[in-house]
């Protein structure tokens, strides 16, 4: 991906994204020999905002891991496209944004500094006037220049938007995201994520809140592919 698709290399985008997709075709989940699910299978588009529910346990984080390329499944196929061009799973970190309550951040920096080194990792240009627009939209302007570690949990889980949504992805994964928000931050986290389908993103968050169901335009039951 061209660098100048990202929000670090110039103004932040607002513009709409290419037409995108992924393709989930009959994915198999399995545990040492144990079948968690099977023979999943979806489409979901740009646009879309796509929630995974299901009991604890039942393998929505695994999914999600699968969606984002972390994970293979033990059968079957996940193909994420732009423009209908498939993107090879080498090259998939680069399109998707990620939030989970076991994303580690480092203690000793700041929020800037966070935004810096995931931009060097990922071979792009740091603004540091773009990371101040991504951290404001978080809420955390008056936090910037903080270490990590002074951060409440609630605080944490804003930085992880924060960097989720740095680089512009297509697609945007979310587990639990509103872990340890409050009513301010359940707003915030809505915003983000409607404005991401709104311009043709795609959406998936694995939920069992109420709240965050209501914000979804389809639901995928994981328990419909249990044995």
């Amino acid at each position: 991906m061209n660098k100048s698709n990202f929000p670090f290399s110039g103004s932040p985008s607002e513009s709409s994204f290419p037409l995108i997709e992924i393709e989930i075709a009959t994915i198999t989940a399995r545990f040492g020999r144990s079948t968690i699910w099977r023979n999943l299978t979806a489409t979901l588009h740009g646009g879309m905002i796509t929630g995974i529910i299901g009991r604890n346990g039942r393998g929505k984080s695994t999914l999600l891991k699968m969606l984002s390329g972390v994970l293979l499944p033990a059968e079957g196929t996940v193909t994420h496209r732009i423009d209908g061009q498939s993107i090879a799973r080498e090259h998939l970190y680069r399109s998707i944004g990620f939030v989970a309550p076991y994303i580690a951040l480092y203690d000793e920096f700041t929020p800037i500094e966070h935004l810096q080194i995931h931009a060097d990792l990922h071979g792009v240009t740091f603004n540091i006037s773009m990371a101040d627009l991504v951290i404001q939209s978080v809420g955390l302007s008056h936090r910037r220049s903080d270490r990590i570690s002074t951060f409440s949990s609630g605080l944490l889980q804003r930085m992880k938007c924060a960097i989720a949504i740095a680089l512009n992805p297509s697609f945007l994964i979310l587990d639990e995201p509103c872990s340890n928000l409050d009513d301010e931050g359940y707003t915030l986290v809505e915003q983000i994520i409607r404005r991401h389908a709104k311009r043709g993103g795609i959406v998936i968050l694995a939920t069992n809140d109420e709240r965050e169901r209501m914000w979804c335009d389809t639901l995928l039951d994981i328990e419909k592919y249990i044995p």
